[in-house]
């Protein structure tokens, strides 16, 4: 299951090679995902999980649109990314792994709703 405060999924990983240490931009750049990660993860998946058809819709939206967004380059021209020619593998399986989690929530909605309830979090977000 893919969600916020967790090591992000493969498909999102910067080049794992590149990340040398301290001062190195793929470096630097995955501890600031990481960090984002941890301090929101509990704040973006209480809002989500406290409306799950909301949060299907959404799912379903962003795997249908993303792929069909383009070259993500144009919008960050002072970023590094992927080649282009490696774009629409990468939202393909980014889109796949939404699908898997899109699927997980659908499968265990009981269970995540139960959950909520007994960690006392089932309506405070």
């Amino acid at each position: 299951m893919i969600l916020y405060g967790t090591v992000p999924p493969k498909s999102l990983r910067p080049y794992d090679r590149k990340c040398r240490g301290v001062g190195e931009p793929a470096f630097e750049c995955r501890q600031a995902q990481l960090a984002f990660n941890k301090l929101s993860g509990k704040w973006i998946n209480g809002y989500a999980g406290g409306v799950p058809d909301k949060w299907l819709e959404i799912l379903a939206q962003v795997i249908d649109e993303g792929p069909k967004s383009g070259y993500v380059g144009l919008a960050y021209p002072k970023l590094t990314f992927k080649p282009e020619t490696e774009q629409a593998a990468v939202a393909e399986e980014i889109a796949k792994e939404l699908s898997e989690l899109r699927q997980y929530i659908i499968d265990n909605r009981e269970e995540m709703a139960q959950a909520r309830k007994e960690n006392g979090i089932e309506g405070k977000y």
